[in-house]
């Protein structure tokens, strides 16, 4: 299925370090999550006992999950320029609280759909 047409730059060696970067937070993450899982796992074995329990608990997971993913660009705010990137990465950037002409990195990763965020590590911005 093709439903529009993708201008795509071919890539250089120069978005390696960016592929480098995305590769690595990747493979933290997913170890994380395995660690988190595991623990996860062993409370729940011993703590979560009866069945009404357990969408509790994921609501909550989710709830804490979620309020992490929206507080943390407020808690760490920084304000970047827009000025001097091509407009066709205008839309990847997320301003967040920030300013009009400004765009704030880590609510640019958090809020965008997984492949925005990695075209916005790959281009250097």
């Amino acid at each position: 299925m093709k439903f529009g047409v993708i201008d795509v730059q071919a890539p250089t060696i120069k978005v390696l370090p960016g592929c480098f970067v995305v590769g690595a937070m990747c493979g933290v993450m997913g170890a994380a999550f395995v660690v988190v899982n595991n623990w996860m796992g062993f409370f729940r074995k011993y703590y979560i006992t009866k069945t009404w329990m357990r969408p509790i608990e994921t609501a909550l997971f989710s709830l804490a999950i979620t309020t992490v993913f929206y507080w943390a660009p407020f808690v760490f705010p920084k304000c970047k320029t827009t000025t001097g990137i091509s407009e066709t990465y205008d839309d990847l950037f997320v301003p967040y609280t920030c300013k009009k002409g400004y765009y704030n990195p880590l609510a640019t990763l958090l809020f965008n759909t997984e492949g925005s965020a990695i075209k916005t590590i790959i281009s250097g911005q």
